[in-house]
């Protein structure tokens, strides 16, 4: 028990990357899932606005004659007011969106749950060494 006692919060935080890792691959999968079922568009950017990392992009886009709006996130400068994306709809709903754009998100919570796990295992180890 006092060895439980001893690493627990070593355990918490494998824990946690565990968790993060599990949730930014569940995210990847849905959206990849969301793409490959949905149906492709274009869609005309009308405003752009920048914060430090990211810029977030609102744009037009037509289904059946119907025009829908929509916003997506991406870390690509090199998208200007011009310019097209292509986005991806829910057949049954198309205000239902995705973009190809990828802000990352899921590729930071995978990584920093990875770096937890390790960070985890490897404390442990090092207090196990520092005892022997």
């Amino acid at each position: 028990m006092k060895k439980i006692k001893k690493y627990s919060w070593y355990i918490i935080i494998i824990i946690v990357g565990v968790i993060d890792c599990i949730f930014g691959f569940v995210k990847l999968y849905q959206k990849f899932d969301f793409i490959a079922k949905a149906k492709k568009t274009t869609a005309d950017i009308y405003e752009i606005s920048n914060n430090k990392k990211n810029r977030v992009l609102y744009f037009y886009y037509y289904v059946d004659g119907e025009r829908y709006q929509g916003m997506t996130v991406t870390m690509n400068k090199d998208i200007d007011l011009s310019d097209q994306i292509t986005i991806y709809y829910d057949k049954s709903d198309p205000s239902i969106i995705s973009s190809d754009e990828i802000a990352y998100f899921e590729y930071y919570a995978i990584i920093l749950g990875g770096i937890f796990i390790l960070l985890g295992i490897g404390l442990i180890n090092k207090t196990k060494k520092l005892k022997v």
